[in-house]
């Protein structure tokens, strides 16, 4: 499959692709902390969106999003920035693209995009910590667990401060991005159908 993965510098899903035989491209504005600068795109992501791939898989920036962040509301909203980060989100979701999963925490998509189709957490894919992470997904089946374990520590939310505590924060699991590669993009992954997803609440 040709695959683009938005927004993401630590390529956790796109060297898991490449590992399977997909063509993956990861893109971000920031250079790729994965070690393979040959498969990254360090561009604004939105020209590609608009390019054919059999896979989208999407993690759009949460910081104006995310309901964590939801005492700074009002003023990113009058300053324009939560919108332009909705817009944002939304253009990742009409990719070009049959298959598009966006990732993000809970916060403001649910209404910008709609309710999410499912909220996963680490736990469910080897890591013993809480961090619910939603799903909207278009072409694409629910994700499914692969190793339910024991912990629920919140330990990315004690992360302390630093320069890339955001950059951190924000990295997708191991064990998520397996699951991703191994359900998403195996071959013969038959089309879901989803008449909601073809349109966008705004």
């Amino acid at each position: 499959m040709k695959v683009l993965v938005a927004c993401e510098e630590s390529q956790a899903v796109t060297v898991r692709a490449r590992a399977a035989g997909h063509e993956a491209w990861s893109c971000d504005l920031a250079p790729c902390s994965g070690g393979h600068p040959e498969w990254h795109l360090q561009q604004d992501v939105r020209p590609l969106l608009r390019e054919p791939w059999d896979v989208v898989i999407a993690f759009p920036p949460c910081t104006h999003l995310a309901s964590s962040g939801a005492r700074w509301f009002g003023e990113k909203r009058a300053q324009g920035l939560q919108q332009a980060a909705i817009d944002f989100a939304v253009e990742c979701w009409r990719a070009n693209a049959p298959r598009v999963a966006i990732e993000n925490p809970v916060g403001v998509l649910s209404t910008a995009i709609r309710e999410p189709d499912q909220v996963i957490q680490p736990w469910q894919f080897g890591h013993g910590e809480t961090k619910a992470t939603c799903l909207w997904l278009r072409g694409l089946p629910l994700l499914q667990p692969t190793e339910i374990v024991e912990g629920r520590e919140p330990r990315i939310w004690r992360m302390p401060p630093s320069a890339d505590r955001a950059r951190l924060r924000s990295q997708t699991y191991a064990g998520v991005a397996d699951a991703m590669v191994a359900q998403w993009l195996r071959p013969g992954l038959p089309l879901q159908l989803d008449l909601l997803a073809c349109g966008v609440a705004r």
